[in-house]
Order: structure tokens, then C-alpha cells, then sequence
């Protein structure tokens, strides 16, 4: 039934699972995490030992006395080092000199003179209507004064006033650009260090090796540095120094520029740290100073100290006399643990997580079972330790090996990732266990301890739910160690029962204590927020949600909205529910730019975009994006969150502002760019982006309804999430139709529950009050025919 495959075979099948779905780049990394973690694995399941000689550190005392068996030729470190000191030191440093410094430098100084020119010329016209005055009004007081306005906004250049009349007047001020190019170039055409002394010259040397770089390289070979001039120390200027007598060059009239001119200055000598290193190496690398010792000569006796050149001694007949069985078994462990790691890419493939992808759930996977391996090893090197030392018969080495927090790596994974594959990540450890201790019934404690572990966390949205499940599996482990003392068939007495039972307990207790270690670190280095980080983000008084609730009261009531019509959806179709609320918190941040920008939080019947083009008000629109985008990362928040904000809204059109924009260009029979109109993306490439998109959508677009009932919001609600599908913006996202179907039916029932129908109270009914904005752009476009048309994502001034 079973047929054995060759070792051809078993390759060619682990290039195509690699190969799939991965770039060349992607493979050669994971094929080198996969090397990596299965060389670790199996060096830290080998336990291979070198007992035939004990292990000494310099300044140890021997404790026995140590012969060679063979003749041995070894190297004395001490010697080497001193000689090899001696012939460094005379080898001068090596800087680099780059003159393509020179020339972008005075390239920086030209682009900034021309920038600032034209931006002079533009401010010109913008405050006097025209790009050239008149001798007479650049001496007017008018102009003086536009000139320091000017000067307070662009401070990239000084710009002189006899500089400023001459740009008004028309001329180009070359000039000026020019002179200061002559003092620029001037200077910087002399060797330019830094002013810190490089750390490996702590002392400044008499001469330095000066080599120019070609087309940014330097021909490494030894003949060719040494063709390199040598300098004197004092030919290379410290940076400040340069500055300084670039000042002093310049004349009274020039002063003005002394501070920008100097700030354009850079060195143009760096130290060649690597290079000096590896000139030196070359002449020293084969300078040795050996030691000889002939067969059965002593390396050291009982009670000397250990030096330098007799450890070197001992490693080198360790090297030579160590036995060459293990390899074998070493081999063979690492070909188990290659296809075990294998084994967790093929699940990390087939699990599906908000902004993890197939390769960072593996390294995520792979790091934890390496580290809980190594926590393994410890864990029983130390019960070895310490087996029978203090207690007698009672605490045996087994009886240790119970504290070990074989569940510490399940625990981390669930709690990261998902329950599937954290069992799997249990398994596997377990597995390495049998091939570390080659105990089956460890290993079943292990295993069944990952998978309580698994089984008993739940939902981790309480700092408290790591303490109970570690409760949770020490009591199980507790169980199992009398259960495995049965089948090892060892005598139940009290004492040996008790004490096994303790430690199987604490084997609970440090899994939880050693997994809530390992969470923060995994938080942060796979950027992934658990429930408990993003229940965090829920509190109402961290800064930018008070100040959302404070500065922009409308949008803060269209996020708890929104937050609450994607969570009932998330339920609803198995999706992140706490991740989509507490994205849509935050998924309009960005309006806090300008908050009155945006219809929800205008007041007294004022709207900017009366004042503003189409295009403009696009503009302000779309860049509460990015602004959102800036907010998120500089209050820390986690990345799947932040990525909520340009992906609820894709690639859509802000449809008010381009149908206006339309309209008053066919009006002048022009063409309008609908790409002005449409944010800058990306599209939803996860469902949870998917939700809070057309949640988003939906929650506008009902605000615009005088009389929201279920009728109403069905047909608006089943146009709007139509129109998202329609216009491509879930093609990037895992979302099936049939999601969409149930997405659908939850916001109509959510929404109809939130606009249910009240009574009329007598002299409060809308007869009796003003009547209402004639405009809502919150939601929808009425087109010629009479249709309506729902919003692409923000149609109207302030929409989302």
C-alpha cells in the first residue's frame, strides 16, 4: 500500500511546495528560514556531547592533567595577536575621497537657488498680480513687506532684499548664484572629514592613504591602494574647521549667506573602515606564531592555570580526537526537523489571518517551536541537574521534567494566530521532545498539555485569561502525572505523587507566565495586535478618540455607527468582529486635519466647499487619508488597524464633487480627469476591509434618507454595497458573494433597528419645528433622470 519515495523525489516535491504562490526572492528566504530553523532544531535535539575532554575557559584552574596522544602544531593566540598588532599599526588609515561630492553640493546650492527664485516669482504674482515690478515698487514698503513674509515661509535660502529687487525686476540674479557656487566649490575642493575621530583611531595618525572613488567604486586590490597618495593628518579639514574658514572667505555683503552655504557642506573623505581593516588583514593573516607539542607531551597539569595558547591546545586535540559517530544522527535529525518545519509552511499555507501572509505566519510558527525546543532542552538538562539532590527518591529527574512549559508555544500561537494550527505547532514540539528525550510518555504529557492549553484559552480579551488557563492546564498536567506514573508502572506513594503532581501544576503556571512573555514580543515583531491590545484601543479617553468626540462630534458618531454596523456583520459572516470595530474607531482619524471640511460636523448650515472648486474640494477630501494614515502611526497604532483607513475606501470615486466638476466643465466644453476624483487606494485586501468599506458606505448613504424605512434602507443599502462590487473595489479581498448576500441582510436589519419608528409628540412634529437643510450631500446624487444613484465612498463635501 505504502511505496517508498526516492530522494529525488522528495526533493522535486519540496520545491513545489516552496515554489507556489512565491516569488524567486520569497523562496530563497524561506528556503533559508526552513535551513535555519531545522539546523537549530536539530543541533538543540542532538545533545551531542564532547566528553572526551573537559571544557576550560582562560583563567580556569585544570583539574586533571591533559597529554597529547598525536604531534600537535598550535597556534598561540596571545603571540599572533601581539605580532600581528605590531604590523597593523603600521599600516596607514585609508579614507575615501569622493569628488562627486563636490558636484552635488554645488548642485544642491543651484536646484535650491532656482527653486526659490521660481517660488519668489510665483508668491510675486500671487500677492501683486504679475511676475515683474517696477524699480520703483520694489522700493516700496508693500514689497518690503511681501519680501519678509516671503522669508519666513522659505527658509530653505536666504534671499537678500538687493536679491529680491533684482528677481522683481525681472533679472535672474545669476550672479549671486554664481559667486556663491566660486566659495562653495572653493572649499569643498579640499579633503573634508568628519569631526569625530573614526572609533578605531583613537589616536590622530602622522599620515593618512588617500584613495579618490571612480564612479563610486574603489578598486580593491592590494597593488592598486597602495599606488594611493599618502597625506598628512592636517591635509584632511574636520568638517567644522572647513565651515569655519568658508566663513571666514566671505565677504560683508556675502555674510548673509555664510550659515546656508554652510550647511550645504558635507565631508567628502570618509574613513574606509572595512578597507584599512582588510589592507591590514592582508599583511597580517599570514603571520602566526606556533607552539609545537610532540606525542605524549603534557599540555597542562593538575592545578594550572589555563592560558591562552593550552586552551588553544585542548580545542585543536578536541577537534582531531572527537568522534565522528554523532554526524550520523545529526544528519538524520535534521532531515526530520526539515520535514517537520515543511509540514508547518504546507498549514501556514492553508491558514488565512488578517495582514499575515503564508511566509510571516511560518517565521512566526517557526521561531516559537524553535525557542519552546530550546526551553525544552533547558528544562531537561536542568532536571538532570538537579534529579535526586535534594529530596531523596522523591524528586527524581521525571518528576522535574513536569515544570517544563511544554504548553508555553501552543498558548502563543492560539492566542497570535488561530486554534488549527496551534495545535499542529503543539504536535510538532511534542514530536521534538520524543527526539529529544526519546520518551514517549513525556511525550504524550506534552502533547496533551498543548492541546488543554489550545482547548481552554477561548477568547483572549482579558490580561486575567492567561492566569486561568495556566490554572487550567496545571491541574490537567497535575492529573496526567499520576496518570503516566500509572503506566510507567510506578508505585503511587504519597510523597513521589505529591511532589510530581506540584511540579506538573507549576508546568501550567510558568507555560502561562512564559507565553505572556512571548505575546509583547510577538505583538511587535509580527505587528500583530491581540484582542486584549485592541480592546485597549476601545477606551474612549485615549487622545484620538477624545479628541474625535470633541473636534468632530458628527464623525465621531458616523465611527461608533460604522463600528457598530461591520461588527454585526463581522459575527455574521465569521470575520475579525473586535478588529472591524476597532478599525472603524479609527477609520476617519484623518478628518481631525479639518474637521469642518466635512458635512457631519458643519454647523450653522456653512459649507467650505461653496468656496472651493471640485477639484479642490476633492483634494481636502482625499487627504484625510493620508492624514488618518500619519495620525495612526505616530499614536503607535497596530498595523492591521491602520491599514483599515486607505482601504475603506479603495480606489472610489467621491461622485458629488466629480458630477459637479462635470458639469461645470461641459459648460465650458472641457473634459474633467476622473482620476482627481478617486482616492489613491489600495483596495480592500482583506474581509475586514471589505466590511468597514461598505459599512462605511452604508451608514452615509442612510443619513440622506428623509424616511428611512426597511423598504428604504433595503434598496439604498443593496445599491450601495452593488455599486462597491460593480466598481471593482473587492476584487483584491477573500469576500464570496454569498458573504456579500449576508453582509447585506445584517445592515438592513442593523439600520432598520437604528432608525426604528418613533410617535409623534403634540407640538413636536417637523410641522411644528424649522424646516430642515434643503441640501444633504451626505449620501447620494440625484441624476437628470430622476434616479437615484448611490455614493462611490465620500460623494458629497465632508463625506467619508
Amino acid at each position: 500500500m505504502y511505496q517508498r519515495l526516492p530522494g529525488s523525489v522528495l526533493i522535486r516535491r519540496a520545491e513545489r511546495w516552496l515554489r507556489t504562490g512565491l516569488s524567486p526572492g520569497a523562496r530563497l528566504g524561506l528556503g533559508l528560514a526552513l535551513f535555519l530553523f531545522a539546523t537549530v532544531t536539530a543541533l538543540l535535539i542532538s545533545r551531542i556531547p564532547l566528553r572526551s575532554l573537559p571544557e576550560y575557559q582562560v583563567g580556569d584552574i585544570a583539574r586533571t592533567e591533559i597529554s597529547t596522544p598525536v604531534e600537535l602544531i598550535v597556534v598561540d593566540p596571545e603571540r599572533t595577536r601581539r605580532l600581528r598588532q605590531e604590523i597593523a599599526d603600521k599600516v596607514p588609515p585609508i579614507f575615501l575621497y569622493n569628488p562627486s561630492v563636490v558636484e552635488e553640493v554645488v548642485e544642491q546650492l543651484r536646484r535650491t537657488f532656482e527653486r526659490t527664485r521660481l517660488a519668489f516669482l510665483d508668491a510675486l504674482e500671487s500677492t501683486f498680480g504679475r511676475r515683474s515690478l517696477t524699480a520703483r515698487e520694489t522700493a516700496s514698503r508693500s514689497f518690503r513687506r511681501f519680501l519678509r513674509s516671503f522669508q519666513a515661509e522659505h527658509t530653505s535660502f536666504p534671499v537678500s532684499l538687493a536679491l529680491a529687487q533684482a528677481w522683481a525686476r525681472g533679472e535672474s540674479g545669476q550672479d549671486v548664484g554664481d559667486h556663491l557656487t566660486v566659495k562653495l566649490r572653493g572649499m569643498m575642493g579640499h579633503y573634508i572629514r568628519p569631526d569625530a575621530l573614526p572609533p578605531d583611531i583613537p589616536v590622530a595618525p602622522s599620515r593618512v592613504r588617500v584613495l579618490p572613488v571612480v564612479d563610486g567604486q574603489v578598486l580593491p586590490s592590494l597593488e592598486r591602494i597602495e599606488q594611493g597618495p599618502l597625506v598628512g593628518w592636517d591635509a584632511l579639514y574636520p568638517l567644522s574647521q572647513a565651515r569655519a574658514e568658508l566663513l571666514k572667505s566671505l565677504a560683508p555683503d556675502e555674510r548673509p549667506y555664510g550659515a546656508f552655504l554652510t550647511a550645504l557642506m558635507k565631508p567628502n573623505c570618509t574613513y574606509a573602515a572595512e578597507l584599512t581593516q582588510r589592507v591590514r588583514a592582508q599583511r597580517t593573516n599570514q603571520i602566526t606564531a606556533t607552539q609545537r607539542y610532540a606525542p605524549r607531551q603534557v599540555i597542562v597539569q593538575r592545578g594550572q592555570t589555563i592560558t591562552p595558547l593550552v586552551k588553544a591546545a585542548i580545542d585543536q586535540l578536541r577537534a582531531q580526537t572527537a568522534s565522528k559517530r554523532s554526524g550520523r544522527r545529526f544528519a538524520g535529525l535534521l532531515a526530520i526537523s526539515f520535514i517537520l518545519f515543511m509540514t508547518l509552511w504546507r498549514f501556514a499555507k492553508r491558514t488565512r489571518i488578517y495582514s499575515l501572509t503564508p511566509t510571516k505566519i511560518f517565521l512566526l510558527v517557526g521561531l516559537a517551536v524553535t525557542l519552546q525546543v530550546a526551553v525544552i532542552r533547558l528544562g531537561i538538562e536542568l532536571s538532570d541537574i538537579v534529579g535526586y539532590r535534594f529530596f531523596g527518591d522523591i524528586d527524581s529527574p521525571q518528576a522535574y521534567q513536569y515544570a517544563i512549559p511544554f504548553a508555553a508555544v501552543a498558548l502563543v500561537v492560539v492566542l497570535l494566530l488561530e486554534a488549527r494550527i496551534a495545535v499542529v505547532v503543539g504536535l510538532v514540539a511534542s514530536l521534538f521532545t520524543l527526539l529529544l528525550t526519546e520518551d514517549a510518555t513525556l511525550t504524550t504529557y506534552a502533547a496533551v498539555s498543548s492541546v488543554v492549553a489550545v482547548h481552554g484559552v477561548g477568547r483572549y480579551q482579558q490580561r486575567g485569561a492567561l492566569t486561568n488557563v495556566g490554572m487550567m492546564v496545571g491541574g490537567v498536567n497535575a492529573l496526567m502525572a499520576v496518570i503516566l506514573m500509572m503506566v510507567n508502572i510506578q508505585p503511587l506513594v504519597l510523597g513521589p505523587v505529591l511532589f510530581s503532581m506540584g511540579f506538573g501544576f507549576m508546568g501550567g503556571i510558568f507555560a502561562a507566565a512564559l507565553a505572556s512573555f512571548m505575546l509583547p514580543l510577538g505583538e511587535s515583531l509580527f505587528d500583530i495586535p491581540t484582542d486584549v491590545k485592541l480592546l485597549e484601543l476601545s477606551n474612549a479617553e485615549l487622545p484620538l478618540l477624545k479628541r474625535l468626540a470633541i473636534e468632530a462630534p458628527g464623525t465621531y458618531q458616523h465611527s461608533f455607527i460604522v463600528a457598530t454596523l461591520a461588527e454585526a456583520a463581522a459575527k455574521a459572516v465569521g470575520a475579525n468582529s473586535l478588529l472591524v470595530r476597532i478599525g472603524s474607531y479609527y477609520h476617519d482619524i484623518g478628518k481631525l486635519s479639518n474637521p469642518q471640511m466635512y458635512v457631519e460636523n458643519q454647523r450653522r448650515h456653512f459649507n467650505p466647499h461653496e468656496l472651493l472648486t471640485p477639484e479642490e474640494s476633492a483634494k481636502v477630501i482625499i487627504r484625510h487619508v493620508t492624514e488618518g494614515i500619519r495620525m495612526a502611526e505616530a499614536a503607535g497604532l497596530p498595523r492591521p488597524v491602520i491599514d483599515l483607513i486607505p482601504q475603506h475606501h479603495g480606489t472610489r470615486r467621491l461622485h458629488y464633487f466629480y458630477v459637479k466638476a462635470k458639469r461645470l466643465a461641459e459648460a465650458k466644453g472641457e473634459q474633467v480627469d476622473e482620476r482627481l476624483f478617486r482616492y489613491p487606494g489600495p483596495k480592500p485586501r482583506s474581509i475586514e476591509a471589505a466590511i468597514v468599506m461598505m459599512a462605511d458606505s452604508a451608514e452615509a448613504s442612510t443619513r440622506s434618507l428623509r424616511e428611512p424605512t426597511v423598504e428604504n434602507i433595503e434598496r439604498l443599502v443593496n445599491k450601495v454595497i452593488d455599486s462597491i462590487v460593480t466598481d471593482g473595489q473587492l476584487d483584491e479581498c477573500n469576500l464570496r458573494m454569498r458573504d456579500v448576500k449576508i453582509i447585506k441582510s445584517s445592515f438592513i436589519d442593523t439600520l432598520s433597528n437604528l432608525h426604528h419608528h418613533r410617535i409623534q409628540y403634540p407640538g413636536f412634529t417637523e410641522r411644528d419645528l424649522a424646516p430642515l437643510p434643503s441640501a444633504d450631500y451626505e449620501a447620494v446624487w440625484i441624476e437628470p433622470t430622476g434616479e437615484t444613484s448611490t455614493q462611490d465612498s465620500s460623494p458629497s463635501p465632508g463625506s467619508n
